[in-house]
């Protein structure tokens, strides 16, 4: 009877070290799945994010004002200061270099460290045709290189593109961060071509083992992760051996699992309640510090949505800050900034036409009909000086019905015909106004013209303005309805 008792006790001390040994097994590679998951995934984004930070980078250079002046003027030796100053100012920054929209770089390939591949490519992207995103170059093995590129683009026309070239060391730095034991991370272009690695496991052991690819979010590029767990061959011949301890190992093991969980779980928590409050009170918006526990990701997506709001609010408002509201023109303080602009540039040669115009009785309309028919009116005429420009002049409302314009390109005679165009398709507006029944009198248009030119170099915006007005003043004296410009301007033509 002893011994079937002690037979009993032993299978079931047997049956109990299995159970556990293959519980703990299974809890333990699950947990290494889940791990190796989770971390593949820290990478991704990691990367992904380090990528979205040289294309966020070059994006803000291509918007200065500086790259904008060089590429309208043409400027070779401003191009290559400006690739100079690049490529010393950001570490691992290779080549620089800005393409006009013919596809022709500003200055020499050597001197801009462009190589072969590099003015290939962007032939390709020039035609709009695909290309690798991002593009990865080895001509020399040791400038081995990814390039990005972004549109340099004012008032929406598209001037050229920027190219900055960066060094894939950073890829490999970053890559080199995530080494640990028993891991083997690699990073390929889309032809599968190695970028970067990490060795954590040997050649051999990958030979043999299942290799996991997954893409990096917005590129081409693509992750090779493997992950060698060694250890559960030992442990299970542990768990047969002491089976009746590991039930109490077990006990306190998973008590200090739980405190060390709750210890990531409240360090997660100020982590998330600092982001918050940071964005709150007008601080810092980008979340401080990274969370551990993939259940702490959820809370972080309301900290990027309140993110997502409050940049929608501050592009609203600066929008709101540069645009009348009746008629979607720039105001009085968006056009006094690119008159400057336009100024400065007009002295480099770029030759602009600046307009200023006041609708003749608008004021007995307004009495006459009321406000609402005044603003139909004005939006009439918005309509038909939109229709007539181009997306590279600045058109904007000062208020009231005065508008001013300014006209780029080069204006070899006066506006006359312009300007007849202009009037005619406004007055074709007012017939529908005031519910289809039009209006009397119909607004007419009186305008001054000025030439922005090299040749008026000395003349600042307050004195093209004040020329401008004083031609605007001319044509109301001289019976309103008709443009006026500076004879001198246009030697072929009579006011």
């Amino acid at each position: 009877m002893t011994g079937r008792y002690l037979a009993y006790v032993l299978a079931m001390f047997l049956a109990g070290s299995v159970i556990l040994g293959v519980s703990f097994d299974y809890l333990l590679r699950t947990d290494a799945q889940d791990h190796e998951r989770i971390e593949r995934a820290m990478i991704e984004h990691d990367l992904s994010n380090l990528l979205s930070f040289y294309q966020d980078l070059v994006a803000r250079i291509a918007k200065k004002q500086k790259v904008i002046d060089i590429l309208l003027t043409e400027d070779l030796e401003a191009a290559q200061e400006l690739s100079s100053e690049i490529r010393l100012s950001l570490p691992g920054v290779i080549g620089v270099a800005l393409f006009e929209a013919n596809g022709q770089a500003l200055g020499e390939p050597v001197e801009l460290m462009l190589g072969p591949d590099c003015l290939v490519d962007m032939q390709h992207i020039m035609r709009g045709e695909p290309t690798p995103r991002p593009p990865v170059h080895r001509n020399n093995p040791r400038l081995v290189h990814f390039d990005i590129t972004q549109p340099v683009e004012q008032f929406g026309e598209k001037h050229g593109v920027l190219f900055i070239s960066f060094s894939v060391e950073s890829i490999q730095q970053r890559v080199s961060k995530h080494l640990s034991q028993g891991r083997y991370l690699a990073i390929r272009d889309g032809n599968q071509e190695l970028i970067a690695q990490v060795d954590g496991v040997g050649g051999a052991v990958r030979q043999e083992t299942e290799t996991s690819w997954s893409p990096i979010p917005g590129t081409d590029w693509s992750l090779q992760y493997l992950s060698r767990m060694t250890h559960y061959n030992q442990m299970m011949v542990l768990l047969f051996c002491v089976g009746g301890v590991v039930f109490c190992v077990a006990i306190l093991v998973i008590l200090f699992l739980t405190r060390h969980i709750v210890a990531h779980f409240m360090d997660d928590l100020h982590i998330i309640e600092a982001s918050l409050s940071a964005v709150d009170g007008g601080g810092e918006s980008t979340p401080t510090g990274h969370v551990t526990l993939q259940e702490s990701a959820a809370i972080l997506g309301r900290v990027f949505h309140l993110l997502e709001r409050i940049v929608e609010a501050r592009d609203q408002l600066a929008f709101q800050s540069l645009h009348d509201g009746l008629t979607g023109l720039f105001n009085r303080r968006a056009f006094d900034e690119a008159l400057q602009q336009r100024t400065a540039l007009a002295k480099r040669g770029a030759q602009s036409l600046l307009v200023v115009f006041d609708l003749d009785h608008f004021k007995q309309i307004n009495d006459t009909y009321g406000h609402n028919v005044g603003d139909e009116v004005l939006v009439a005429f918005t309509q038909a000086l939109k229709a007539h420009s181009r997306s590279s002049d600045i058109l904007a409302r000062f208020g009231g019905d005065e508008f001013v314009a300014i006209l780029t390109g080069e204006w070899s005679s006066a506006p006359t015909l312009w300007y007849d165009r202009l009037e005619a398709a406004f007055l074709e507006n007012q017939a529908a106004l005031n519910d289809g029944q039009g209006i009397t009198p119909l607004a007419r248009i009186s305008a001054g013209a000025v030439l922005m030119r090299s040749a008026l170099a000395s003349e600042n915006p307050i004195e093209l303005m004040k020329r401008a007005d004083g031609l605007l003043y001319q044509a109301k004296k001289a019976g309103r309805g008709m443009i006026q410009f500076d004879p001198q301007e246009f030697p072929a033509e009579t006011v």
